[in-house]
């Protein structure tokens, strides 16, 4: 008959240790907990703050917003028509966590708008924006449903409002007949595009695409030409 071979018992872990690692176990789930309750705090506070009922005391008339305007356009109409494509509220509240975030996006949809800098919210309810405008630098004829109009575009080729100045500019020779081209957005051609920044970059009065290049009046009145792959 096989022996038995006897078990050898186990070691009981001893009592000091065995605390320990019961304590290390319960400040390793605590700290976690506070981690996780802190980002839960920060994100309910940014919510809470986010939805806050409107207040008289926090309400800012657009009117009082402290920014520039674009030159050659009167300020109040450039604030009704960044209202009317963003769908602003008039009062805003200061009180709300995503108004500087909305303002961005407001100010930024505006066709004159290049870029939204820092947007400033004081105790004091008032509310700074930097804004960074379009400059017009090329002319051009564009001729659309049968009528031709002369339009501005920015150095990035950017088509700027009807009201944007175009006496002084540098004129592209050539006329435009593309069906569609919308404000704030680049000009639908690649070389109107390339005409821009040719104009700026020779200081350029005038500029005409011929077949095989570009030919451009400088201010001195030389004349450059710039061949075309």
């Amino acid at each position: 008959m096989a022996k038995k071979t006897a078990r050898k018992p186990a070691v009981a872990a001893h009592p000091s240790k065995l605390r320990a690692s019961v304590m290390a176990i319960k400040g390793l789930l605590a700290a976690a907990l506070v981690a996780g309750a802190g980002g839960g705090i920060a994100m309910l506070g940014k919510s809470i703050a986010a939805k806050l009922p409107d207040d008289e005391r926090f309400a800012v008339p657009l009117e009082r917003l402290d920014f520039e305007a674009p030159s050659h356009v009167d300020r109040r109409t450039f604030l009704a028509e960044v209202r009317y494509l963003s769908g602003l509220p008039d009062p805003l509240m200061a009180n709300r966590a995503d108004l500087p975030e909305r303002l961005r996006k407001a100010f930024a949809g505006h066709p004159w708008i290049a870029g939204v800098g820092d947007i400033a919210v004081s105790p004091q309810r008032r509310i700074a924006i930097a804004l960074r405008f379009r400059e017009p630098v090329l002319a051009i004829d564009w001729r659309i449903d049968g009528e031709r109009e002369t339009r501005a575009l920015d150095i990035d080729g950017v088509l700027l409002p009807a009201s944007a100045r175009t006496d002084g500019l540098a004129k592209l020779a050539n006329e435009r007949n593309v069906p569609k081209a919308e404000a704030g957005r680049p000009w639908p051609e690649d070389e109107v595009r390339r005409a821009a920044e040719l104009v700026v970059r020779h200081s350029a009065t005038a500029i005409e695409r011929t077949r095989n290049a570009w030919k451009l009046t400088e201010r001195s009145g030389t004349i450059l030409t710039i061949g075309t792959p």
